[in-house]
């Protein structure tokens, strides 16, 4: 017996990608990864399937060792989404990164071949999220694909669980490589042009990644409203966030110490307002901003509080109020 889909439309409507991603219970935990050493890796990797079209229904039982690049690709699932039309139906379409994984490829394969079987009679929700397709491709030529749902199982290649999880080890993997070899992700020409590509990313960066920042404000049905030009302060507002940020808890989540910080209750920043802190690539980070607190995480971390000194909320209110009142920032 296949698995049971639950019809569950609105769950993780406005978290697509973190919200409701928790631990898949038997699932291991992704690889905490080094940074690679040595010479810059000469691999020529391969692109990725037109997005647009239906995924692959032939799903590799196992990779096999010895490739030499992987890439994650968007995918179109129909229901929630982007608005790309897909066979007369919507589909939600998000970003594979620009850069291929070429180092630590043989212990990313051995996390994918290790991920549980589910059940035959495993009953999912479907919530119609997003997905993505995990491309390997070996020195051959050949490669091999696998389809991840970010939704109901979490199911991997139709038969195993563990979608999320594999795709954070591959972020993790990518991250690292960034670190190690800049020169091999392509930076974006523009944040801003065509469009804001902001949370329609797989791979979120790290803070310290980031490298520009951008104010949304977002209406009750979680539609991007407006967004102002770049946050020039950015660079001295992400060193406070990493140093005064404290894990998330019942008392930083009430408005935290009011010693630490006792002008943040001047601010008038609103319900519904985020930044978007973005890399070369941009690919953000989000950090939502509500009644002068910022709650944001790592990928694949913590929950964190910050709590803005008064000098952050004076650079931050401009922004904050174009977005929410349309007044122009300074």
């Amino acid at each position: 017996m296949g698995r049971t889909h639950l019809w569950h439309p609105t769950a993780c409507l406005a978290l697509l990608l973190t919200g409701c991603a928790g631990t898949t219970p038997g699932v291991p935990s992704p690889t905490a990864v080094e940074t690679p050493s040595g010479p810059v890796p000469d691999v020529v990797a391969g692109e990725c399937p037109d997005p647009t079209q239906t995924p692959p229904t032939s799903q590799a039982a196992e990779f096999a060792n010895g490739a030499s690049w992987a890439r994650v690709c968007g995918t179109s699932t129909a229901g929630i989404g982007s608005g790309i039309p897909t066979d007369g139906v919507f589909a939600n379409v998000l970003l594979g990164p620009p850069d291929a994984l070429v180092t630590g490829l043989d212990d990313l394969v051995e996390f994918a071949n290790g991920l549980p079987r589910m059940p035959g009679d495993a009953a999912c929700t479907s919530e119609f999220g997003p997905a993505y397709t995990l491309v390997v491709g070996y020195p051959d030529g050949s490669t091999t694909m696998i389809t991840g749902e970010l939704y109901g199982c979490r199911a991997i290649g139709g038969d195993r669980t563990g979608a999320r999880e594999l795709l954070d080890d591959f972020g993790n993997r990518l991250r690292a490589q960034r670190d190690a070899y800049p020169q091999l992700a392509p930076a974006a020409s523009s944040c801003l042009d065509p469009e804001p590509p902001f949370g329609d990313a797989f791979v979120q960066p790290r803070l310290d990644q980031t490298t520009a920042a951008y104010a949304l404000a977002v209406q009750t049905e979680g539609i991007l409203e407006r967004v102002v030009n770049e946050i020039t302060e950015w660079p001295q507002l992400r060193d406070e966030i990493a140093r005064d940020s404290v894990p998330q808890t019942p008392a930083t989540t009430s408005g935290g110490d009011s010693d630490q910080n006792a002008d943040s209750s001047s601010t008038s920043f609103e319900v519904g307002v985020s930044i978007e802190a973005a890399n070369a690539q941009c690919e953000t980070l989000t950090l939502q901003v509500s009644q002068g607190t910022v709650y944001w995480s790592e990928p694949g971390g913590e929950s964190m509080v910050w709590q803005p000194s008064a000098s952050a909320i004076e650079a931050l209110q401009p922004y904050l109020d174009w977005a929410t009142t349309g007044a122009t920032p300074r």
